[in-house]
């Protein structure tokens, strides 16, 4: 006799990347010193004008992109001046 398989369900789950923590840098990206870096420092236009004495540099901020070129990874840094307006007595 045959039985009626109507009834019963498969489900499957689909396991995300194993990504192994070891190879993660500072800057939390997956590559060695040996890929090459290129700095931009991306011009601050509060700085440029004529009231650039009300405002304060307190850090930089780095935002890190990756350019795949053709055969090679490419990392691009782009750095920007975090400011602080100060109070005008």
């Amino acid at each position: 006799m045959l039985k009626c398989l109507a009834n019963s369900t498969t489900t499957h789950i689909r396991s995300g990347k194993q990504k192994n923590s070891q190879y993660i840098n500072d800057t939390c990206m997956r590559f060695t010193d040996e890929v090459p870096q290129t700095v931009i420092d991306v011009p601050c236009p509060e700085l440029a004008c004529e009231n650039a004495d009300n405002y304060e540099v307190i850090g930089t901020k780095e935002t890190y992109r990756l350019d795949q070129q053709v055969g090679s990874y490419h990392i691009l840094v782009y750095r920007q001046k975090v400011l602080k307006k100060e109070k005008i007595k």
